[in-house]
């Protein structure tokens, strides 16, 4: 436990301690430089213990009060590196190049320093960080890793960083499209990039691009003035014709950009078929410390602004702070939906956690006030980001989450949060839908307005026209993801082309399909309904005593028969695809016991049908 404790007893009740960091480090493998007479960092005996077996897990402390000199560092690998006290601490090597790698953290304490000098450097693995209360002197010649197990990162950071940083992104093997930003206070040209990836563009070879036979731009920033989202392509997509980062071919510091990555390079040039590689790409620049505001515009057809993370770290932009004429979602683009990637929205009022080196579109309803999202270092975030932007958000309050899958493919997902104080028409808390180039999943307003995130008031009585549109035929299904409704309440999923319908409950599957009929997609195929159709409902209030037992159960269930024992009751239990399991013949038993050892484990639900009543009700096999 640790506790603020005050001496004198006088009440403190309006403190709060910010910027608290605690670390706890293992005894063994533990050396502190006490420098000798030689100041070598290779020497056993300027550590305390002696150091003579270097090891991958050692943890090295420099606790000094004065600037200290360490010569001959060695090239290796340790855990930890950590520098305390007023101590200054210049590492170099006299002779040879040689670099420091780091597995887990460099950590610089208030009033410390580290500088590199001559021949050394540091690599900070890709699941290690480096966090300053100090001052680093880079002499550009630190290095953030990135790998298919992550990106190293900065983590809190109230001192001072001097020089530059190289970090490194991973991409992943997939032909997609990209978001990326760079975490860099000056501006940087496409050309940082091009020894790692091909980046195509007019002029080919002449403008830095690599050349095709149709030189396509495969790079583009967003320009909000020319933006029209409701038309295709968006004429805010303006490609870059140059590499070199000059003029309107910069890339901006803050600047979100897309960029086609095709795998490794020489990769998917030729049109013929491949298994795109994973790369690594990398950039250097003077990295962004401490708060970092951001200014969106408004053009006449777009309010939207593709924002870079401005830190070399991950970031929960539920943390930053926005201006009242910011918008309240965001979109990102999540490789993994689809084929070919796809635009994701989020409530900024739910955790989500952005991947360092991506960027995301905002909102802006002005151009001259109240337009600012103001990030700060306590929005970074130690939490791994999913990799392909998937989010994994809880969301607050009523809700529902659909999701647009087939097989093991993720298309789109519809949000809807239910709340009394918003309208059923398109307001500013809800966001406008972004189509998807394959799959597009979509609600609509009660104003007509194709929406990604639907705030309405829940309704028991109104229903919610849904709509998609795909480029693929074939087999899908819509599965809830997360549901949380107001008491009482239920609704359906109504397939109007099939007149069938539907009660959402958590993970419940409908399977579809889409085919050259042009009713089988469309705007008027599914439909959200709180009716129940041709059921005969029981009245709630009514002295009906039910109950099953145990739920969730395992191999066999107990139940009271929620009709009186004057009319037989038959039974079935049914998968949540309609699917029946199991029938019990007509009885007018008060208990009745069901053997279920034969049922995968799953939800199911279980029927009572008595005369013209009937009554449906979840259960859950463990």
């Amino acid at each position: 436990m640790i506790r603020f404790d005050d001496a004198n007893g006088t009440n403190r009740d309006g403190i709060g301690i910010d910027n608290f960091s605690f670390a706890a480090y293992p005894s063994t493998n533990f050396y502190s430089w006490n420098g000798g007479t030689s100041g070598s960092y290779n020497v056993s005996s300027n550590w305390a213990p002696n150091r003579t077996s270097p090891s991958n897990s050692d943890i090295l402390l420099f606790n000094l009060s004065n600037a200290t000199q360490v010569d001959n560092l060695s090239t290796e690998t340790i855990n930890h590196l950590i520098v305390s006290g007023t101590a200054g601490i210049t590492l170099l090597n006299s002779s040879s190049a040689n670099t420091l790698s780091i597995n887990k953290s460099v950590n610089i304490g208030n009033n410390a320093s580290l500088s590199l000098s001559i021949n050394a450097s540091i690599n900070i693995s890709s699941l290690g960080s480096i966090t300053t209360s100090g001052t680093l002197n880079t002499n550009n010649a630190v290095t953030l890793m990135a790998d298919n197990n992550g990106t190293a990162s900065i983590n809190l950071t109230t001192g001072t960083i001097n020089g530059n940083i190289t970090t490194q992104c991973y991409l992943t093997g997939k032909r997609a499209f990209r978001f990326l930003a760079h975490p860099f206070s000056n501006s940087i040209g496409l050309n940082a990039l091009t020894d790692n990836i091909d980046i195509t563009g007019s002029g080919g070879n002449s403008n830095g691009f690599t050349t095709t036979s149709s030189n396509n731009a495969s790079a583009f920033w967003y320009n909000t003035t020319n933006g029209n989202t409701s038309q295709s392509p968006d004429p805010g997509w303006t490609s870059y014709t140059n590499t070199n980062g000059s003029g309107n071919n910069a890339w901006n510091q803050y600047q979100g950009i897309r960029i086609l990555a095709r795998g490794a390079k020489s990769q998917g040039l030729d049109g013929n078929t491949y298994t795109p590689s994973a790369t690594i790409i990398d950039m250097s620049g003077a990295v962004n410390t401490g708060n970092q505001t951001i200014t969106l515009t408004k053009g006449i057809n777009s309010n939207y602004n593709l924002i870079g993370n401005p830190y070399a770290a991950p970031i929960d932009l539920s943390l930053t702070t926005r201006g009242s004429n910011i918008g309240a979602n965001f979109y990102v683009w999540d490789i993994a939906q689809g084929v070919r990637g796809g635009y994701t929205s989020n409530p900024f009022s739910t955790s989500y956690i952005l991947p360092a080196y991506a960027a995301f579109f905002a909102q802006s309803s002005s151009s001259a006030t109240n337009n600012t999202i103001q990030f700060t270092e306590i929005c970074k975030s130690t939490t791994a980001s999913n990799a392909t932007l998937l989010g994994t958000n809880k969301f607050n309050g009523y809700h529902l989450s659909l999701e647009a899958m087939s097989d093991n493919i993720f298309w789109d997902r519809l949000l809807f949060l239910f709340n009394d104080s918003t309208s059923s028409n398109v307001d500013w808390i809800d966001a406008n839908k972004l189509f998807n180039p394959d799959v597009s999943f979509y609600s609509f307003s009660d104003d007509s307005i194709p929406l990604s995130i639907d705030a309405r008031p829940f309704s028991f009585k109104k229903n919610i026209t849904l709509g998609i549109q795909s480029n693929t035929l074939g087999s899908f299904f819509i599965k809830v993801n997360a549901i949380h409704l107001p008491m009482n309440a239920s609704l359906q999923l109504h397939d109007k082309l099939l007149d069938t319908y539907q009660t959402l409950y958590q993970d419940s599957v409908y399977k579809f399909t889409i085919t050259n009929d042009a009713a089988s997609q469309g705007n008027e195929r599914f439909e959200l309904t709180p009716y129940k159709k041709a059921v005969t409902a029981i009245d709630s209030t009514a002295s009906i005593h039910f109950s099953v037992t145990p739920n969730p159960f395992v191999d066999k269930i107990f139940i009271q028969n929620p009709f009186t024992s004057a009319q037989k009751t038959s039974i079935k239990i049914i998968t949540i695809n309609g699917k029946i399991m199991q029938s019990i013949p007509a009885t007018n038993q008060q208990q009745i016991v069901i053997e279920t050892s034969h049922l995968a484990k799953g939800i199911y639900l279980i029927e009572f049908l008595s005369g013209d009543k009937k009554l449906v009700e979840k259960i859950i096999k463990l």
